[in-house]
């Protein structure tokens, strides 16, 4: 999962691709869940581009 997103504004601009050019799972909970931890990392690594 690939997510793209503007500095200061991810919760309003994040945009998210498969790398793979297909999802590996069509289920949106585990997307979602994918997503979420994703944000998490962002936020305790990089707090200051979110």
């Amino acid at each position: 999962m690939k997510c793209t997103f503007q500095q200061n504004s991810f919760n309003a601009s994040q945009n998210f691709e498969s790398i793979l050019g297909a999802w590996l799972t069509s289920d949106a909970q585990e997307l979602a869940k994918g997503a979420r931890e994703m944000g998490d990392w962002l936020r305790e690594f990089h707090q200051g581009k979110l």
